[in-house]
Parts: C-alpha cells; structure tokens; sequence
C-alpha cells in the first residue's frame, strides 16, 4: 500500500474524530489541532522547501514518468 494512503486514511481518521468532539465526546487527543498541523504543513511546505529538493523532487517525478513508458512499452513487446 503506498504511503499516501496511510496519510490519507489517517487524515480521515482525524477528521471524524475532530467532528465527533464536536458533539460532545471528550477525549485527550487534540485532533482538530492534528488537523490543522497537517493542513498548515500542506501549506507551507512548497515555500520553504529548498530550491535544490524541488529540483530533486522533479527530476524523480520525470523519471518515474519515463520508467513507466518503457515497463509498458516492454510489456507489450513482450506479450504481443
């Protein structure tokens, strides 16, 4: 399972929690401030990144692009 998906079902998580102390469940867990921690480092992290990650980031970007042309081009070549 890619990493994405554990953020983003941990995210929900969150939410629903959050939405649940809103009717009154008390718990110890701050969730809304979970969920605007996330929502702020969203935010701020392509502004603070650095110039050189952001060049890392699209080279990795362009180069996964790339492999998956040539693992689909082979798998055809292969199977056809």
């Amino acid at each position: 399972m890619p990493v994405w998906s554990y953020i983003l079902i941990w995210f929900i998580y969150q939410l629903v929690m959050g939405l649940i102390s809103l009717i009154g469940f008390v718990s110890s867990i701050a969730y809304w401030a979970h969920i605007g921690g996330f929502l702020t480092g969203i935010g701020l992290a392509p502004i603070f990144m650095d110039r050189k990650v952001k060049m890392f980031l699209a080279y990795i970007r362009e180069l996964r692009k790339r492999l998956s042309e040539y693992s689909s081009y082979y798998i055809e070549e292969e199977f056809y």
